[in-house]
Order: structure tokens, then C-alpha cells, then sequence
């Protein structure tokens, strides 16, 4: 089972249109709660660069990198670099604070009310137009 590998389901999403974010516990809360205050897309390894210029940059430009989604929005899928992006490995380069792990990996994916009480973390997908 490929544990960082996400479905989309929308054959519309085009990548320029669309912004993606990560929020904890349901709420609209797209930061780590305590200190470094970083954005959870930066956290789980999904915003590194600038966009607009490629360059490595602190704290990401809150944006997905276009790198990770150009060849992967065609197949509907959204992909972490890390395999347990929710619940890393201790050598993980891309670490959520301890508090922050939902551990739901080790579910089962048929025992809906035991995942659907451990997954803290919602990944969502707003489209615009671009006009």
C-alpha cells in the first residue's frame, strides 16, 4: 500500500487553477499551533520552492511546488516526497511536530470510524478560474 500517494478524483483540476492547502483537526487552521508557525504544505514537503523562480526558499511561498504536480494532476493523484507524510519516520527529512501525527497508518482502511477518528489532517483543494 502506497501510503503518500492521495486521489484527487477531478479530471478538471488544471495546476495553475488551483490552490491546495492542509488543515488540522477540521478547522481551518493551515499552521503547525505551536512554535516555528509553519505552514503544514512546507512541513510535509509539498511547498519548498518559489514558483515563480524555482529557488529554494524559507518557509516555501505557500504554494505546491509545480514540480510535484505537473506530471501527477493528469492522473488525479497527489503525492508526498515522504511515505508517511501524516505519521513520519524518525528520519523523515520532512517532520510534523510529535503532536501533530495521526497515526493512521496502521488502520485498516475498511474500519471507517476507527481512521475517521484518527485523521486529523484534511487535504483541501480550492479551483478559480483564471480569468
Amino acid at each position: 500500500m502506497l501510503k503518500n500517494i492521495y486521489g484527487i478524483n477531478d479530471s478538471t483540476i488544471k495546476i495553475l487553477n488551483i490552490k491546495i492547502s492542509i488543515k488540522y483537526k477540521g478547522k481551518y487552521n493551515a499552521f503547525q499551533p505551536n512554535p516555528p508557525n509553519k505552514n503544514f504544505i512546507y512541513l510535509l514537503g509539498l511547498d519548498r520552492e518559489d514558483n515563480s523562480s524555482g529557488e529554494i526558499t524559507y518557509n516555501g511561498d505557500g504554494k505546491v511546488d509545480i514540480n510535484l504536480l505537473t506530471d501527477y494532476l493528469l492522473c488525479e493523484l497527489l503525492i508526498f516526497p515522504s511515505l508517511q507524510p501524516f505519521d513520519p519516520f524518525p528520519c523523515c527529512r520532512y517532520q510534523l511536530n510529535r503532536s501533530n501525527f495521526a497515526h493512521t497508518y496502521d488502520i485498516s482502511p475498511l474500519n471507517f470510524s476507527k481512521l475517521e477518528k484518527r485523521s486529523i489532517f484534511t487535504i483541501v483543494i480550492n479551483k478559480y478560474n483564471s480569468h
